[in-house]
C-alpha cells in the first residue's frame, strides 16, 4: 500500500476506517504513546520484580534477571493491549489505534510481528525515515491512526 495515498475513511455501510495520509498519527502522538507506554511497562515490571524478591528473595548483581523480565513484560504488554483492542494505554490518552491495511483490527500474527520488531536495534529511530512509518508499522503491514 502507497503511504503516500493514506487517508482514514469510513464506508457508507458503517465498514472501517481505511488509513490515509490525513489520518495517520502524528510524529508528536507516536512519541507520547512511546513515553506513556514506556511508564506503565516499567511499573509493572518493578511491580513483579518486588514480588519476586518479596517471594524470592534478591536474585544478586548483574541485573540479567531484571532485563529478561522488562523484556518479557514489554512484550506480553505490547501484544495484550494491541492484540485485543488495537490500543495501549499511551493510545488510548492520544486517541489513536492500530488497524491493518483495510483499516480493521489486526490478526494476532500481525500484532505480534510489530511487537518483534520494536526489539530491532535502532528500531526508534525508523520514525526519521522519510515516509515516517516505522519499521514496526512497515514490515507487520498495520498503520497507527488518529481514533
Amino acid at each position: 500500500m502507497n503511504t503516500e495515498n493514506i487517508v482514514l475513511e469510513e464506508g457508507l455501510d458503517g465498514s472501517p476506517l481505511k488509513p490515509t495520509n490525513s489520518n495517520l498519527a502524528s510524529t508528536g502522538q507516536r512519541l507520547a504513546n512511546y513515553v506513556i507506554d514506556l511508564i506503565f511497562i516499567y511499573i509493572i515490571a518493578i511491580g513483579i520484580s518486588a514480588v519476586l524478591i518479596s517471594t524470592q528473595g534478591d536474585p544478586g548483581e548483574g541485573g540479567i534477571l531484571y532485563n529478561v523480565l522488562f523484556l518479557l513484560t514489554h512484550l506480553t504488554y505490547y501484544v495484550i493491549a494491541e492484540g485485543t483492542g488495537g490500543k495501549t494505554i499511551g493510545k488510548m490518552v492520544t486517541r489513536t489505534r492500530v488497524v491493518n491495511e483495510e483499516g480493521e483490527k489486526p490478526s494476532i500474527g500481525k500484532i505480534i510481528i510489530r511487537t518483534l520488531c520494536r526489539i530491532i536495534p535502532f528500531e526508534p529511530f525508523s520514525a526519521l525515515s522519510s515516509s515516517g512509518k516505522m519499521w514496526h508499522d512497515s514490515l507487520s503491514k498495520t498503520y497507527l491512526v488518529k481514533a
